[in-house]
């Protein structure tokens, strides 16, 4: 199985500007990101997907270890393109590919071991999977917006570590087989694998507080 990752990584932030550029241990979020996916295993092909001069500029010294690029067309580089679309675009950008692969800048602390772990287990299962993704498991006391207690029963309260286990979404590592891309036309099919990785990677970096936290985090 051919196995292709792109690092989506547009110029604008609203919420913390220029936030792919921000260092975090002395590198800026797109070249980490670049880098580890670089020093992957079981990756046949890494690119870099912006629209950004600066950006470009900023990993430009990784292109001669392998890392290739995606000229993002400017209109694909708005808040109104969604995760979605920007898999679909990717998917017909990039050369022939069996499953494509997508690792956001924001969640920094991932390693490189994790990655290739998440794709050699979706590798083994994919036969009852089409796509995967990572995610945080949680047992905690959940509410509705209609303050409906939501995995649990308010009349027999149970002790935190008998409750259901939920799973939250990290923005790590997203997969998919291109053949379902292409027919789903959406990053997760109907039979995806959910793949758990630990609370501090999983710290996604959304205002610049996360910011901070994960510069401290990153000195541990």
């Amino acid at each position: 199985m051919k196995v292709t990752a792109i690092v989506p990584a547009k110029g604008h932030s609203e919420r913390v500007s220029n936030k792919n550029l921000k260092k975090v241990g002395g590198k800026t979020l797109v070249r980490l990101a670049c880098e580890k996916l670089l020093a992957c295993d079981n990756l046949h092909d890494v690119y870099i997907d912006t629209e950004d001069d600066r950006i470009k500029s900023e990993v430009r010294p990784l292109f001669s270890q392998g890392l290739e690029l995606l000229d993002r067309p400017p209109e694909l580089a708005t808040n109104d393109i969604g995760a979605n679309e920007m898999f679909v675009y990717g998917m017909h950008a990039v050369d022939e590919t069996d499953l494509l692969v997508h690792h956001y800048c924001t969640t920094p602390l991932v390693e490189t071991e994790t990655i290739d772990k998440c794709i050699s287990e979706f590798v083994r299962k994919q036969d009852n999977h089409d796509s995967f993704f990572t995610v945080s498991p949680t047992k905690e006391y959940f509410w509705t917006n209609d303050s409906e207690p939501m995995n649990f029963d308010i009349e027999e309260l149970p002790n935190s570590q008998n409750l259901d286990k939920l799973y939250k979404e990290t923005h790590a590592l997203y997969g998919i087989k291109t053949e379902d891309l292409l027919q789903k036309q959406r990053r997760v099919g109907d039979n995806p694998l959910l793949v758990p990785i630990s609370d501090r990677e999983s710290f996604d970096i959304d205002t610049s507080e996360d910011l901070e936290i994960v510069r401290r985090l990153a000195d541990f």
